[in-house]
């Protein structure tokens, strides 16, 4: 099966490729045909046929990505330069695919534990789904036919509440896809945005996930372009646009400002310790006035990628225990509404 896109984990194969085979001393035509013969991708054949034609032409590995920046960035291609500069290509071709690897990595394991809580709650609302669709009919037609049976107040409260979803269901279904549609809208702007972000500063566990995946990316990104050797404003104008949480944009917008005045980074990010902690701030200071800002990064990077794999790793610990105790609970409410409604049956046929 072909495919037509070109994510980042095509990126980080079409850069392994590149590396391993130059490393074996493959010529940079010949490479670039057997990744195109090996690959089901139309858009790293395609590519492959665009940088051959430029290859033939005498021009660098480099300049024949800055044709194709639809697929590559200024960065890619000063690392690029940079590996040919100093006759180390296929190193730094590894080094950028592994950066790049890294990068997916974070994010996919952020983005697997924004969704894994709502997976639960969805198999929660699956659940409660069954419960008044499938068990509570049957139960409340043994309740009708008792009239002069007296129910107890949980089970009141249960007839209330399966009363209004059977005669409202669909009502509150419309209403409640309407409230989604309007926090969408709301949340597409970089107002709301900022909200929800500094709601998710309320909440321990969430906060402290959102926080430090975005320093590890910021950080990544960070050593990723100090390593292109692009000027340090470039760096920051890059990095406002790869982040897309609106604290990292005014970072980096009130750091471009300072960087403009020929002043150090430094007291920028000074004002921004809830979202870079003071320590990697401590470290990129030193390093900066050691002119080895990519260390410094790399140093800090370790840091807090560990933290945040722990983290992420003791989310389901956490969460799973919560969300147990929570059905736990509704069952045992159900059970006991059911139990005395029966027990109330029984001692009115007693009665009788």
């Amino acid at each position: 099966m072909f495919s037509w896109s070109f994510r980042l984990k095509d990126k980080i194969f079409f850069f392994k490729e590149l590396a391993y085979l130059l490393w074996w001393w493959v010529s940079i035509p010949v490479t670039l045909e057997t990744i195109k013969n090996n690959t089901e991708n139309s858009k790293i054949k395609y590519i492959c046929e665009q940088i051959f034609s430029t290859i033939k032409k005498w021009e660098t590995l480099s300049r024949s990505l800055t044709v194709l920046d639809k697929y590559f960035n200024e960065w890619d291609v000063k690392i690029i330069a940079s590996g040919e500069w100093i006759w180390e290509l296929p190193k730094v071709l590894k080094q950028l695919a592994d950066e790049y690897e890294n990068l997916y990595m974070i994010r996919t394991k952020y983005i697997t534990a924004m969704i894994y809580p709502s997976i639960l709650i969805l198999i929660i609302v699956l659940a409660l789904i069954i419960i008044f669709k499938l068990i509570l009919p049957g139960f409340m037609n043994i309740i009708a036919s008792f009239p002069n049976a007296t129910l107890p107040a949980s089970t009141q409260i249960l007839v209330h509440v399966n009363s209004v979803i059977q005669n409202s269901g669909w009502s509150i279904l419309i209403w409640f896809i309407i409230l989604l549609t309007v926090l969408w809208l709301f949340l597409s702007t970089e107002e709301w945005t900022k909200f929800l972000n500094w709601m998710f500063i309320k909440i321990p566990m969430i906060w402290s996930i959102f926080r430090l995946y975005y320093i590890v990316y910021f950080l990544r990104y960070f050593s990723l372009l100090i390593y292109s050797w692009l000027p340090i404003t470039k760096v920051f104008i890059h990095l406002k646009w790869v982040m897309k949480n609106p604290f990292y944009k005014d970072l980096c917008d009130d750091i471009i400002v300072n960087l403009n005045k020929w002043e150090s980074f430094i007291p920028a990010m000074k004002k921004y310790t809830y979202i870079i902690p003071s320590d990697v701030i401590v470290l990129l200071k030193v390093w900066e006035e050691t002119a080895n800002l990519e260390e410094s990064a790399r140093n800090a990077i370790w840091l807090y990628e560990e933290e945040f794999n722990k983290i992420v790793d003791n989310l389901s610990k956490v969460i799973e225990p919560i969300l147990i105790v929570f059905i736990w609970l509704i069952v045992w409410f159900v059970a006991i509404s059911i139990f005395s409604v029966l027990i109330s049956v029984l001692n009115s046929l007693q009665a009788q």
